[in-house]
């Protein structure tokens, strides 16, 4: 009877570490199926983050006409009615949230006139009661 050799065993040790992690990676482009999933935010990752090229969570900006989501973290981007912003957050892979359930959010983009900075209002304050019903911290950015 011949044993295997040590670099076969050390393969098949490789292999199944390697199939190991792909179970993770899956697990982590899965949807969420609740936000309560996402674990409560730890500013010790995300406080030196000044600005949006550094930002890995759900960056919300609030305009006019909906609400455009961004994630650097999962190279997403979308523009969404208030509405869908709970469900558009659900689509989001766990592997968006590394900062924990915090998103941020800016109110408004670009030059506004008095009808859209009062509709950007009415978003925002649909934004904030929608993220608070879910359990979401908001991180506001100018």
């Amino acid at each position: 009877m011949q044993f295997p050799t040590r670099s076969f065993l050390l393969a098949i040790v490789g292999a199944a570490i390697l199939c190991r992690g792909c179970d993770h990676v899956e697990k982590l482009a899965e949807p969420i199926q609740s936000l309560a999933q996402i674990p409560v935010p730890n500013s010790q990752i995300y406080a030196h983050v000044q600005d949006y090229e550094h930002w890995r969570n759900p960056f919300l900006v609030v305009l006019s006409d909906g609400i455009r989501v961004h994630c650097l973290a999962t190279a997403f981007e979308k523009k969404v009615p208030v509405g869908a912003l709970h469900q558009t957050l659900l689509s989001l892979p766990l592997a968006a949230w590394p900062y924990g359930r915090i998103v941020a959010v800016q109110a408004g983009g670009g030059p506004q006139n008095n009808t859209s900075r009062r509709f950007v209002e009415q978003n925002r304050v649909q934004v904030e009661a929608i993220l608070k019903v879910a359990g979401v911290t908001i991180d506001y950015w100018p």
